[in-house]
């Protein structure tokens, strides 16, 4: 539509998938291989296998190599995260796809079922909506996007609306058969139980910290409810020697937070005044439009009984956004 509009015109357009997800791993294999990189230039080495804490100045790592023990003076635990699996919905890459699954297809389902409405739900099933997927979206509370500035929410709505997405609120899902190439999933409605038809289901319900086999409990840490370990403003665990940042370190779970946290606690062992004091971090969410924010909600600001004014500036009177047809949004000042 956008080319056609300024005179251009092209036929018979196709998609290689397996063109483009061997785009997509070349990508990704530059990027890590540039920390790699990184390392070896600043004289770190690297050993790869399954680590584990024996106490407090003992690492043991078991890989292709057999098993090491490494004696140290600090440990910083930076594992990441692991998709959140829910009751009848294991992700096994098959069946079910995690994102990890879902950056990768064998090919383009006609019908893809998303359970969960959150930014990882949104931004793969809006790319698959633009891959051709017919995508539907089932989300537990009562709209896209929980916990995001609403109004923003509202444009990303809309544009699921444009592009023939379906948004099921306070839907949840119970399970499913496999019949043949289809997959019929039960759900719980607003209306009633329900049951869907699909090609291919996604399981986007979070993220959780990875702790398991880290052995926390050979030096006395424990992980909160919600699977992450307790640290000060200088990462610091209540093992004085023991830092962790990024996802385990508590939300927002989020690269650049946790490369700021790396900085903090790569300071303090090196033996500066390093402290994580971040008012606010930004995010973005790659849905589209894409939606960056940063700061307290408008709503925040209610709950808070702030005394705030608001200002917004549309895209639809940009001349940037109208050369590109891209005009859904705006930019608001809290």
């Amino acid at each position: 539509m956008l080319f056609r509009s300024m005179g251009i015109s092209a036929s018979d357009p196709s998609l290689d998938v397996g063109k483009l997800v061997e785009w997509k791993a070349g990508i990704v294999g530059k990027l890590t291989g540039g920390v790699a990189g990184l390392l070896k230039n600043y004289g770190a080495s690297m050993i790869e296998g399954a680590a584990s804490i024996v106490d407090k100045n003992t690492v043991k790592v078991v890989g292709k190599d057999g098993e090491q023990t490494l004696k140290v003076d600090d440990i910083v635990i930076a594992t990441g995260s692991e998709p959140i699996n829910i009751p009848g919905f294991t992700c096994d890459e098959k069946d079910v796809w995690s994102s990890t699954g879902a950056l990768k297809p064998e090919s383009i389902p006609a019908h893809l079922l998303v359970i969960g409405g959150g930014y990882i739900g949104l931004e793969l099933g809006m790319m698959y909506a633009k891959l051709g997927s017919k995508v539907t979206v089932l989300e537990g509370t009562g709209g896209a996007l929980p916990g995001q500035e609403r109004d923003c929410v509202k444009v990303i709505e809309r544009s699921m609306k444009k592009m023939g997405m379906k948004l099921m609120t306070e839907t949840f899902a119970q399970g499913f058969e496999k019949k043949g190439d289809k997959y019929v999933v039960t759900a719980k409605t607003k209306k009633g139980e329900e049951t869907i038809e699909c090609d291919q289901i996604l399981s986007t319900v979070g993220r959780r910290p990875y702790s398991d086999g880290l052995g926390l409990e050979n030096v006395g840490l424990t992980v909160t409810k919600q699977g992450f370990l307790e640290v000060d403003t200088k990462m610091r665990t209540k093992v004085p020697n023991i830092y962790a940042i990024g996802d385990i370190a508590g939300q927002p779970m989020l690269a650049h937070k946790g490369s700021k946290e790396g900085l903090v606690a790569a300071g303090v062992i090196a033996g500066q005044d390093e402290e994580y004091d971040a008012r606010c971090v930004p995010a973005v969410i790659f849905t589209a439009p894409e939606m960056s924010s940063v700061g307290l909600t408008e709503e925040q600001c209610k709950e808070k009984g702030l005394n705030y004014k608001t200002g917004s500036f549309p895209f639809a009177a940009s001349g940037r956004a109208m050369t590109l047809q891209e005009t859904d949004g705006f930019v608001k000042i809290i």
